[in-house]
């Protein structure tokens, strides 16, 4: 009689997905543990060929991912790797630069490289990712065909090799960041129209 009387009440939408807030999105893992390990078993693989080559990269790509961390918005966290990456490669060719004292085609890469992570982490999204893609795919190409000419196990090869490396990683975290964005987006968006719907039936 009492269950006839006082009929349970539906717990609201907006509770049911309370723990999935903005914040626990942003810390989410981006890849799978299993593709983790993979990926790190083959960037120590790299790193014992290249070594004092990929190590000055690395350096300058984990400088801008600190200062990311602390300033980006938690919507905009997903894109800070993508980000990080190509500001980092951005300051090796500035560095190559200035030591060999050669500004040639490589000025317009820190230049375009630049305009685009402004652009990145200020709107992330597919517009912005999508020019920075058809950048670094270009980019990749031309490498891959100098890497190709070059002497194997020269520091040319390894120069390059460390290029190629850091364009594919560019792709993939600007793709895993955009994709991201665009599901924590969607879910807030199915978070409000739940909201709304529960406050209409209370009414």
């Amino acid at each position: 009689m009492s269950d006839e009387k006082n009929p349970p009440v539906a717990e609201p939408a907006a509770n049911r997905l309370a723990w999935r807030t903005p914040a626990d999105r942003a810390v989410r893992p981006a890849l799978p543990q299993s593709v983790s390990i993979g990926v790190g078993v083959v960037a120590a693989a790299v790193g014992y060929y290249l070594r004092f080559t990929m190590l000055v990269p690395v350096a300058l790509m984990a400088l801008p991912a600190c200062a990311l961390k602390a300033i980006l918005p938690a919507p905009s966290q997903p894109i800070m790797p993508a980000a990080a990456v190509q500001i980092g490669q951005g300051l090796w060719m500035l560095v190559g630069m200035i030591i060999l004292n050669r500004y040639d085609l490589a000025l317009a890469d820190v230049i375009i490289l630049a305009a685009g992570v402004v652009w990145l982490t200020w709107q992330p999204g597919i517009v912005s990712a999508g020019l920075l893609a058809c950048y670094q795919v270009f980019g990749l190409g031309v490498n891959v065909l100098a890497l190709d000419q070059s002497v194997v196990h020269s520091a040319e090869f390894k120069g390059l090799l460390m290029h190629i490396l850091i364009r594919i990683v560019a792709l993939i975290t600007m793709a895993i960041g955009v994709l991201q964005i665009r599901q924590n987006q969607g879910a807030e968006g199915v978070e409000a129209a739940m909201a709304d719907i529960d406050t209409a039936t209370l009414r």
